[in-house]
């Protein structure tokens, strides 16, 4: 026995129910002119403290400094004649002095932008790269302070996700930290959502993107032209500070 309705005028029988009927028949998929699309790279990114380039040249130098010493062990306790190393410290420090300039030119490309639902970070000199993490995807996020970095008031920023970590070196403590509290707080904001309605339901109709992915009042993925939001006062130090 059919279970349609048979409701309607005599003599004729409803077929199944439409797709029309259904909920999902105004969901739409439209394609999208990428040309139109807003550019990320006119967002404006800001950059990192200057002493970061001196944080780097000092990595550089340390680590040449060791190079030549376990060289110059190698090389004593062997009869290579005594100009091969000089050639060797002299090709050494031509090679520390490109790399000190190809650092300065890094750094000026670095910078970092915060928008309300992802986090952009930008690298690179020849080949500049821009790496989004949104905030739902962020697993950990921590501060470290190496030695040279506490000697010139910088600090790191580390962002873990399954798909990758995002690092933003050169930062002041204190932004590190107000972007610490802001990512700890937007991340777990989204964890909260996905576990809401994370078996399958759906949550109110103005929350769900369209096919755009810009909806009601959130959107996913977040669009290109988001603003940049205001981080958050950072958290008191143990020490007071």
């Amino acid at each position: 026995m059919s279970d349609w309705n048979t409701s309607g005028p005599a003599g004729s029988a409803a077929g199944p129910p439409s797709l029309s009927d259904s909920p999902e028949a105004s969901f739409s998929n439209e394609p999208i002119d990428p040309i139109n699309l807003p550019n990320l790279a006119d967002q404006t990114f800001e950059n990192v403290h200057p002493n970061h380039l001196k944080v780097r040249w000092i990595g550089d130098f340390i680590f040449a400094a060791i190079v030549v010493l376990v060289a110059s062990s190698i090389l004593t306790m062997t009869d290579a004649p005594r100009w091969i190393p000089v050639a060797a410290a002299g090709v050494l420090l031509v090679l520390t002095a490109l790399a000190a300039l190809i650092q300065k030119f890094e750094v000026d490309k670095l910078g970092y932008l915060v928008r309300e639902r992802d986090f952009s970070y930008r690298q690179g000199v020849i080949f500049t790269s821009v790496n989004t993490m949104p905030y739902a995807r962020v697993q950990h996020v921590s501060i470290d302070r190496g030695p040279v970095e506490r000697m010139f008031g910088l600090a790191t920023l580390t962002m873990k996700s399954a798909g990758g970590d995002v690092v933003v070196g050169g930062l002041p403590p204190d932004v590190a930290d107000r972007l610490k509290a802001l990512v700890v707080d937007r991340s777990g904001a989204s964890a909260d959502n996905e576990m809401a309605f994370g078996d399958g339901s759906s949550g109110p109709a103005d929350e769900l993107p369209n096919a755009e992915g810009v909806g009601g009042n959130a959107s996913w993925p977040a669009p290109l032209d988001a603003k940049p939001v205001v981080m958050p006062p950072p958290p008191a130090r143990p020490d007071g500070t």
